[in-house]
């Protein structure tokens, strides 16, 4: 375990906005070519051509594998600057890489184009132009040797199951209903096109409905879990679905985070049959105590800093779907930080 010096050392990023290096900054951009955005039109052509009129390595990757070992390498070659086109999933295999062990030296800046479909990670730490605008800017920036905008800094997942020889790093967990509400999306509404914060507007339209119509039962099976947040019990029972993030915000900017304990992640509980759903629902998405956001309303959340969970029910890392069977084991941690670069100061 690392002491709160070096960990402070190891999340600090090499390079940071607002200060002239003297040199062209080490900036590098990774590509996935299959992201929901990239793929569409020409898009990935024009992102092409932006990184073609500069220098800096442009790797282009979709396999998650890939995605993994490109990091990796580009990490060790000492990048300073690394640009992900791309969307919430190259995301995650690309923090996977960079955070999924502990680390004593420092981490290259991040910057995420909202190169893929939903675009949720992004959406809340991302650089706001799209590909080719975003590339050019920040590769004229990095090779004059003076970036803008500023930084924002979030705790990163790291989730240890023995479905995985190593740990993954992600933004978000979520399981139970919320798995297969994004299991729908990426079924019926994702592969017919939708691109966009629509797709997700629809599925949470969705879920409301089918819980408020009774027929839950239907679609979401009960989802059993056991567990504790930094030793503390979470609330037992049946449960309609959790999730678990470091994001300020989530898809179409709901919060639904309302804990007030010490802890770099944020976990939220729905019960099977969560009474005042409608009068609940606002206050709730928005990450405030209202009056019918109560444990025995069936809502719950907490922050920590270790959660261990027991679940029965498929879950998800960034939209990204695993399937498992009863009684596997989850811990939830958030050791390090990564620094995102965003336009504006912040």
């Amino acid at each position: 375990m690392l002491d709160a010096a070096t960990t402070r050392a190891a999340e600090a990023p090499r390079v940071g906005p607002g200060r002239d290096v003297g040199r062209p900054i080490r900036a590098a951009l990774l590509s996935n070519p299959v992201g929901g955005f990239n793929k569409r039109g020409d898009h990935i052509d024009q992102a092409r051509r932006a990184a073609a009129a500069f220098e800096f390595p442009h790797v282009e990757v979709s396999d998650p594998g890939d995605i993994f070992r490109t990091v990796r390498q580009l990490d060790a070659d000492g990048v300073e600057l690394l640009i992900v086109n791309g969307g919430d999933g190259t995301v995650q295999m690309a923090l996977t890489a960079l955070f999924a062990e502990d680390r004593t030296d420092a981490p290259p800046l991040l910057v995420l184009l909202p190169g893929g479909t939903s675009n949720t990670i992004p959406g809340d730490v991302g650089w706001k132009q799209r590909p080719p605008a975003g590339i050019h800017a920040l590769l004229t920036a990095a090779r004059r040797g003076r970036l803008e905008g500023h930084i924002a800094p979030r705790p990163v997942l790291r989730v240890e199951s023995p479905l995985w020889e190593r740990p993954m790093c992600a933004m978000q967990f979520s399981a139970g209903a919320i798995y297969n509400a994004i299991n729908f999306y990426k079924r019926e509404i994702e592969s017919r096109g939708a691109h966009g914060q629509t797709g997700p507007a629809v599925t949470v339209a969705w879920f409301i409905v089918t819980i408020l119509s009774g027929r839950s039962a239907d679609i979401f099976p009960e989802m059993r879990l056991d567990g504790t947040i930094d030793g503390r019990p979470v609330r037992g029972g049946p449960h309609l679905g959790v999730v678990a993030s470091t994001l300020d915000h989530l898809f179409l900017g709901i919060r639904p985070f309302w804990g007030d304990e010490p802890g770099r992640l944020r976990f939220t509980a729905l019960g099977y049959s969560p009474r005042r759903l409608l009068l609940a629902m606002v206050p709730a998405l928005r990450g405030r105590r209202g009056r019918f956001v109560t444990p025995e309303n069936g809502y719950t959340s907490y922050n920590g800093d270790v959660l261990d969970l027991e679940i029965d029910a498929g879950f998800t890392l960034d939209g990204e779907l695993f399937d498992v069977g009863a009684g596997t084991h989850v811990r939830i941690t958030a050791p390090a930080a990564a620094s995102f670069l965003r336009m504006g100061r912040g």
